[in-house]
């Protein structure tokens, strides 16, 4: 966190470093610039969508398939995240009447939790079964931060209205999160002879945290309401991918007292998971190495945040 700080101190000591080699024409009031905006960037995190991916492929290989003899359903549908929320505060300092620098810290969220449960049953004259699966959560979450400078240029459209060209670079740091609480209950009934409840389940967590290399390139349409207040939206596309998330993981289970408790750096492990009614191949995203052979991690990790996206906002000048 030290390290992050400092960086972002020195952002800004460049900057304003390239700004005082840029005296501008402007009054004192013309010159400064605060916004502040939000809206939606759509991404799409592969590595981080495996979590619930691998989950669903797991789910249907070795409960729907396996119980397709019994009647029932289970909705095998586990959320992932596709957009984020991103806000943020820019400074602008405008060297000219159609150039100006910026300096923004933005942040991001999202969180997708899914509830989701099913039974199978097979009945028979003297005894029945009831198999049942149940994710109470399943959660995938993340957030994080940038700070960027960046350069536009103004082109007027006419009146009060201007369109903008900029582009933008800077580091950011990301959080992602998931937990998985489920439980699997088998409820066997032969009246009379033999009657057992059997309950397995648990709850697994895993966070990840990593820095990396974020630019844009924005196009923007500004309509001033007055001479300081104005209105603007803005599209954007953003590269930021980041490689090397380390964190940490914990696992509880029914039955077995205590927590496992382990710390790496998350990669794609291979995964062969064999039964009476066939084989699967699996691609899961973990951070746990402790019992795992060195030939089936697959590739590292990596948390893309790139996509596109669409912000509002208000600007003041001051």
């Amino acid at each position: 966190m030290k390290k992050n700080f400092l960086n972002t101190i020195l952002l800004g000591i460049v900057l304003a470093w390239i700004l005082s080699l840029f005296p501008s024409s402007l009054k004192g009031e013309e010159r400064i610039q605060i916004e502040l905006y939000g809206g939606i960037s759509y991404i799409n995190p592969k590595d981080f969508n495996l979590l619930p991916r691998s989950e669903e492929q797991y789910n249907d290989f070795s409960f729907n398939q396996r119980l397709m003899y019994m009647q029932g359903y289970f909705v095998n549908d586990l959320h992932q995240i596709n957009s984020t929320f991103p806000g943020g505060l820019r400074l602008r300092y405008w060297v000219s009447s159609k150039i100006s620098f910026s300096l923004a810290w933005e942040g991001f969220t999202r969180r997708a939790e899914t509830t989701v449960e099913g039974t199978f049953e097979y009945v028979q004259p003297t005894w029945s079964e009831a198999l049942t699966k149940k994710y109470d959560p399943y959660l995938l979450k993340l957030s994080g931060y940038a700070v960027l400078g960046g350069l536009q240029y103004r082109i007027p459209v006419g009146g009060q209205t201007d369109l903008e060209l900029g582009a933008a670079a800077g580091w950011a740091h990301a959080n992602m999160n998931f937990r998985s609480t489920w439980a699997h209950t088998v409820d066997f009934q032969a009246p009379g002879y033999w009657d057992f409840v059997t309950v397995d389940g648990g709850t697994l967590e895993g966070d990840g945290s990593g820095n990396g290399f974020i630019a844009q390139g924005t196009v923007r349409l500004t309509r001033m309401l007055g001479r300081r207040l104005g209105l603007f939206v803005e599209a954007a596309g953003t590269y930021c991918r980041m490689q090397s998330i380390k964190g940490g993981g914990r696992e509880t289970r029914l039955g077995i007292p205590g927590e496992s408790i382990w710390e790496g750096t998350w990669g794609i492990k291979k995964e062969e998971i064999e039964m009476s009614h066939g084989e699967l191949s699996l691609s899961v995203p973990t951070n746990y190495w402790e019992e795992w052979a060195a030939v089936q991690r697959e590739r590292d990790f990596v948390l893309n945040l790139s996509g596109a996206r669409v912000v509002f906002g208000i600007c003041l000048k001051l």
